[in-house]
């Protein structure tokens, strides 16, 4: 069996720091006995596209997975797996007769017809704890499970605005993630023999997003005044170094691979707003801001009411008056027939659509000067493939925190944060952001020897998986398998380099209420803005 632990956001100049004060003892050993590298992520390296090319072997631009949410003409409707054009080495490896079993790892809602196999969808699934049978199979397994006291739950941190009482429910509630997931794991290894085992945890994610600023006094957000804030990370990885030895000893014959799918660094102290800056250069045009109903009524819905109320109302919203709220409070103060060029100020996919081509080349020479923009990247030079224009036309790798330009803003595109905004709160930026390296080690007889992997990609690992199994690799994967892999790899005969055809998307878009809920959770995250 090979055992796959995927921790996101484990970041690798963290890890070496703190394998440095002789924590992380499991990680080390792994590190010092066989291979580790740095693993390189996606554009942008964030956990949708991350662990979707993890899963496929491809780029965003053919498998399309861009973001959790997706523009269509003027709707914004998030995405699913069901969105995924290509299928993953979970079908592909059931398709061949191996037993294999997903806990968590995002991108997997809806779950995949599996013969031999198992899932549990991720944290960006509707249903992070409530039995259903798209986000669980088989049922009979989870049924089971559940019945016998298993916790089957993928949330990480309790929802809920940042009161004086919020880190410390959080850290709480992230350590007790990690247990649970090691729990899940160890109920489904006494299931029987599994092939592949995939589990992932949110963890250091979560927690490098929330804490990072108490511990690393490089972050130009740093608050070095709570020694139980700066604990909680160096905890966090504690806590996840303890799960690396709890499942390695339950799996002590099998093959090991560790990795992160992005790493994780201090987030800057200002926020730039992409389509204030575009209406200060003249591309764009914003209606009066009265027509923001959408955008108070949301916001006043997390502001208002207590947790408990806050579902139910994201849920009337979206059935009832409001049936799509998430666009009209990103776009639908912009009155686009009158402009060149716009963003939907997604914070995980920081990008510009032109709606006028004859001025995208000076618009990327005006964004090159910005001080905000440390890189501008023509997607097509970005991305290979058919889906790759699902994305914005225009990539941008900014130096600051991107933020939603409020209907009614008319202050400088480029602002610093005040005090109180310093930690994160919702529209603030998270105060620890994504970094394009991961981490990656590996041992055990199918990797044999030790040393440094040369400049790994994430991509790489679904047909190094794949060929661990047994199995022939797709000619259509992008990924090559990993150098150090100790069975020689198969790459399929006579299979076209275009994926197979998958089924209509259409019937895995979620409901109103589904959308709402998720809606919901990614926002408390801070991932919505």
């Amino acid at each position: 069996m090979i055992l796959v632990l995927a921790l996101d956001g484990l970041d690798p100049d963290l890890l070496e720091r703190f394998r440095g004060e002789g924590r992380m003892r499991a990680l080390d050993a792994i590190a010092t006995r066989g291979w580790a590298g740095r693993l390189r992520s996606t554009f942008p390296p964030v956990s949708v596209p991350a662990w979707s090319t993890f899963l496929t072997g491809v780029g965003p631009g053919r498998h399309g997975l861009f973001d959790f949410t997706r523009l269509e003409g003027d709707r914004i409707r998030f995405q699913n797996a069901g969105d995924r054009g290509v299928p993953t080495l979970l079908e592909l490896a059931d398709a061949g007769g191996r037993r294999v079993c997903s806990l968590g790892v995002p991108t997997t809602y809806p779950v995949p017809a599996l013969q031999h196999g198992a899932v549990l969808a991720g944290f960006d699934s509707p249903f992070t704890g409530a039995p259903d049978g798209r986000a669980q199979t088989p049922p009979e397994l989870w049924r089971r499970l559940r019945r016998r006291g298993v916790d089957l739950r993928t949330s990480t941190v309790p929802e809920g605005r940042k009161g004086r009482s919020w880190h410390r429910r959080a850290a709480r509630g992230i350590l007790a993630s990690i247990d649970r997931r090691v729990e899940q794991a160890l109920a489904v290894l006494r299931e029987g023999d599994w092939d592949l085992l995939l589990v992932h945890f949110q963890a250091a994610d979560t927690a490098g997003h929330h804490f990072l600023r108490y511990a690393d006094p490089a972050s130009p957000r740093y608050d070095g005044s709570s020694a139980d804030r700066a604990r909680v990370l160096p905890e966090v990885y504690d806590a996840l170094d303890g799960a690396v030895t709890r499942l390695g000893d339950a799996c002590a014959a099998s093959d090991l691979i560790v990795l992160s799918d992005h790493g994780m660094g201090p987030a800057s102290a200002r926020l730039c707003y992409l389509n204030r800056w575009l209406e200060e250069q003249g591309y764009l045009v914003r209606r009066p801001a009265s027509t923001d109903w959408a955008g108070r009524l949301r916001r006043g819905a997390i502001r208002g009411l207590p947790r408990e109320l806050q579902a139910r109302v994201f849920r009337w919203l979206r059935e009832g008056p409001v049936s799509s709220l998430e666009s009209a409070s990103r776009i639908g103060s912009l009155d686009l027939a009158r402009s060149a060029a716009f963003s939907d100020e997604s914070s995980t996919l920081p990008g510009i659509w032109v709606l006028e081509p004859s001025c995208r080349d000076e618009l990327v020479r005006r964004l090159r000067r910005w001080e905000a923009v440390r890189r501008v990247y023509y997607r097509d030079d970005l991305y290979r493939g058919p889906l790759r224009r699902r994305a914005p036309d225009l990539l941008l790798d900014l130096r600051h925190s991107p933020a939603r330009t409020p209907p009614a803003y008319a202050g400088p595109s480029l602002r610093s944060l005040a005090d109180d905004e310093l930690d994160g709160e919702r529209g603030a930026g998270l105060n620890g952001a994504h970094r394009p390296e991961g981490v990656i080690l590996a041992r055990g007889k199918g990797f044999p020897g030790s040393g440094q992997l040369r400049s790994p990609w994430i991509g790489d690992l679904a047909p190094t998986l794949l060929a661990h199994l047994g199995l022939a690799i797709p000619a259509w994967m992008e990924g090559q398998p990993l150098e150090v892999l100790g069975t020689t790899p198969r790459w399929a005969n006579g299979v076209a380099e275009t994926p197979p055809s998958l089924p209509s998307l259409r019937a895995a878009e979620m409901t109103q209420a589904e959308q709402a809920g998720l809606e919901q959770r990614l926002r408390a995250l801070g991932y919505l803005g």
